[in-house]
């Protein structure tokens, strides 16, 4: 169930409740909502507008910024916050030992142990 309310009957619960303002958390780049939300960049480019984007500079060209909570509502879904990669190697194979028993070992033809 789903619950439409304007953003002054939301305020007006949240007074009622002493419940504070969430903080904003700051604007963040198209990379980061695709990543926090489970989306390609291009998904979040060409539904830019719809996700509340702001453009910084005067340009055609100025760089989108999106409020994460806006997002969130737009969207209606909770972010997808994916865990890191680690870095470094990742592999996951054991390396063996250089040194290994003789016992181990096939016989070369024409020498004697």
């Amino acid at each position: 169930m789903r619950l439409d309310l304007t953003d002054e009957q939301v305020e007006g619960l949240r007074r009622q409740l002493g419940v504070e303002r969430p903080v904003s958390e700051g604007l963040i780049d198209a990379a980061e909502v695709a990543r926090r939300f489970g989306v390609s960049r291009d998904y979040v480019y060409a539904h830019a507008a719809r996700l509340g984007a702001v453009r910084l500079g005067d340009g055609p060209r100025g760089r989108l910024r999106f409020d994460p909570a806006l997002v969130s509502e737009r969207l209606g879904c909770v972010p997808q916050i994916r865990p890191q990669r680690p870095t470094g190697p990742t592999s996951s194979r054991r390396r063996r030992s250089s040194r290994r028993a003789a016992s181990d070992l096939l016989p070369v033809r024409g020498s004697q142990p």
